[in-house]
């Protein structure tokens, strides 16, 4: 089986050195490597092509992360493909291991991420939190419209399902590209995962997901931007479902906890995702949806009963710190000693 390590950079000249590496440095023999580089304007062509004998190298305008994927989709010859985002790094097992658990009919093996800092030390979290699942989840997505998945670096997709996807709409997906092929995945064959880290996620100021460290302002302005995302993917599997004679449970996406738990976070930080939208309500469905959730444990489930009452009962803004909470894995323990300091 041989495996393509596809990453994609733009102006990550900081990480990619390293992120390459890990790709080359794989104990599983037969892998190809491919770097796309979406038109960045600091030093990562250059640093892409000291890799110029042991990688494909691909130069191209910037078009957004979509337009890289497609391109280094194109430019792959794996029978599975592994999208590593540039600030990422790979285990030197991970290929291995994931093509260990491979079985017939894969559409994906997935594996979680352990949290690393900018300087790449690790900050003890896991991403995602919640136990990954596996087998047949087409059933749950026509019902919920998500499941519990690793972000981009911890997927390894089967090309078939690949070839039947791709190219993705750019314009659609210039923002989590990892959503179009992760929510898809499920309807093209069984999910394999393994339950050992496989990979390190790096949390840095640069990450459009990292609201840590950011302002207020730039916390919305990135809860908003995944709320997109949430809207993109209902838009897309209303298409796909009705195109394939299915039926698309009318809460799908909407009604999944991970969507409830960012409208009431952008509720409580002044900026209500819907005209309806009240905090009381919101954490009553929040809670009705994580205590019916497959993917979360009982420890889970406790922790979002507890953040969703604190939270739907702050005033709008004071819930700033418990939003941060909710928002920071690995980063937990540094948002606590904050709020212990304001207080």
């Amino acid at each position: 089986m041989r495996v393509s390590i596809a990453i994609t950079s733009y102006n990550y000249e900081r990480y990619l050195e390293a992120a390459i590496e890990s790709a080359l440095g794989q104990t599983y023999r037969d892998v190809e490597v491919v770097v796309v580089d979406d038109g960045s304007t600091d030093g990562s062509p250059a640093i892409m092509r000291r890799f110029a004998d042991r990688a494909r190298l691909l130069f191209k305008q910037n078009g957004g992360q979509g337009s890289a994927f497609n391109a280094a989709f194109e430019a792959t010859t794996g029978d599975a493909v592994l999208f590593l985002d540039s600030d990422d790094v790979l285990h030197p097992e991970a290929v291995a291991k994931a093509v260990a658990a491979w079985r017939p009919g894969c559409a994906k093996v997935h594996f979680p991420l352990r949290i690393i800092d900018e300087h790449g030390r690790p900050t003890g979290g896991l991403v995602p939190r919640a136990p990954l699942r596996e087998g047949a989840l087409e059933q749950d997505l026509l019902t919920s419209g998500m499941y519990v998945s690793p972000p981009n670096s911890g997927n390894l997709f089967a090309r078939g399902f690949l070839e039947q996807v791709m190219p993705m709409p750019e314009r659609d997906w210039v923002y989590g590209p990892d959503c179009y092929l992760v929510f898809l995945a499920p309807f093209f064959g069984a999910v394999g995962a393994l339950r050992e880290p496989m990979a390190f996620y790096r949390r840095h100021s640069q990450s459009v997901t990292n609201i840590t460290t950011a302002s207020a302002a730039d916390m919305v302005a990135k809860l908003l931007d995944m709320l997109e995302n949430d809207r993109r993917l209902r838009s897309l599997l209303e298409r796909f479902t009705i195109d394939r004679g299915l039926a698309l449970s009318p809460g799908a996406v909407t009604s999944h906890w991970l969507h409830l738990k960012l409208r009431l976070a952008l509720l409580k930080l002044g900026s209500s995702a819907s005209p309806d939208d009240a905090a009381f309500a919101l954490s009553m469905r929040l809670l009705q949806a994580v205590w019916s959730a497959p993917d979360l444990d009982l420890r889970g489930r406790f922790g979002f009963t507890a953040w969703a009452v604190l939270t739907a009962s702050m005033p709008v803004r004071a819930a700033l710190p418990l939003v941060r909470l909710a928002y920071a894995p690995g980063d937990r323990m540094a948002v606590v000693r904050a709020m212990m300091g304001a207080a």
